[in-house]
């Protein structure tokens, strides 16, 4: 977040890490749901969905999402391949605090800074 009155958009934000995801992965389109939380203290303002399978909700509302997807999805992956997700995903989780850094000064630097 940049303040209290302008951030990143998070949804555009979301779609690049799980694009990035999705193509390093070689997993179809709807194997990954875009789900952006907000903490109680937020005031969504007037948020206009486009895709199925991105959903903005509020920090209270995520128990009951989960509950809600659990129950109307069928299941995409079996646990071998959540597995094989797991294993792919783990090294690239690996990164140290100045690479971070260093991810965060590009995104600023792109996108501007306040």
């Amino acid at each position: 977040m940049l303040n209290e009155d302008r951030f990143f958009n998070p949804i555009r934000q979301n779609a690049i890490h799980t694009r990035a995801i999705q193509d390093f992965l070689k997993l179809p389109n709807k194997a990954i749901h875009s789900v952006i939380v907000f903490g109680e203290s937020c005031t969504l303002k007037k948020v206009e969905m486009t895709s199925s399978n991105v959903h903005v909700i509020k920090r209270e509302e995520l128990k009951r999402f989960i509950q809600a997807q659990q129950k109307s999805a069928s299941p995409i992956f079996s646990q071998v391949d959540i597995q094989a997700i797991y294993n792919q995903l783990l090294p690239q989780m690996q990164i140290s605090k100045a690479m971070k850094k260093k991810h965060i000064r590009t995104i600023q630097q792109r996108y501007g800074k306040s």
